[in-house]
This record gives structure tokens, sequence and C-alpha cells, in this order.
């Protein structure tokens, strides 16, 4: 890639890779984003779920340049956390 491709990509990029899930749910709200064997989340539940996530780990302490230690299994639970540390400007580990 070129220096100014490069450039050019980077710039059309979101600030957060939580920013996609955000502008999808402003125009799929009811849009399936993830699907397991346990169930579904469209992108309007997922974004609830970021942003409740966010509000505890704001209680819990955690402010942007953080180190935020995820443990958990495979599954849907964990997406809104990894957004949420996004969304604080922190850093999953």
């Amino acid at each position: 890639m070129r220096g100014g491709d490069a450039t050019a990509l980077l710039r059309r990029m979101p600030d957060r890779f939580s920013h996609v899930v955000c502008d999808w749910a402003a125009i799929e709200w009811s849009r399936i984003a993830l699907t397991s064997a346990s169930g579904h989340l469209s992108y309007g539940d997922l974004w609830n779920a970021t942003r409740e996530a966010v509000e505890t780990l704001r209680e819990l302490g955690v402010r942007a340049g953080d180190r935020v230690l995820l443990v958990a299994e495979n599954g849907l639970q964990i997406v809104p956390l990894l957004l949420a540390v996004s969304e604080l400007d922190a850093w999953s580990v």
C-alpha cells in the first residue's frame, strides 16, 4: 500500500472500533449483529449493553489509558465489554 493510500484509509476509519457498532445501531437498530448458540444481539441491543457496561466500568473507576483485564468464555457477553473499554479509551488485555 502506498503512503497516500494508507493515509486515506486511516482517515476513513473510526476513532474507536466501538463507533462502528454505534453507527450501525443508528441506522439498523433491530438488525442482528451477533449470533451464537446461546442467542443473538441486534445492533441496538449490543449498543445498549455497551453503554451499560461503560457506566459500570466508570463506576468501578476505569479511566482513559487504564488496562482492563477481561477473562471470559467465548460468547456474546464479552463483546459489550470489549466495546465499552474502547469507548472509555482504555485498553483491554
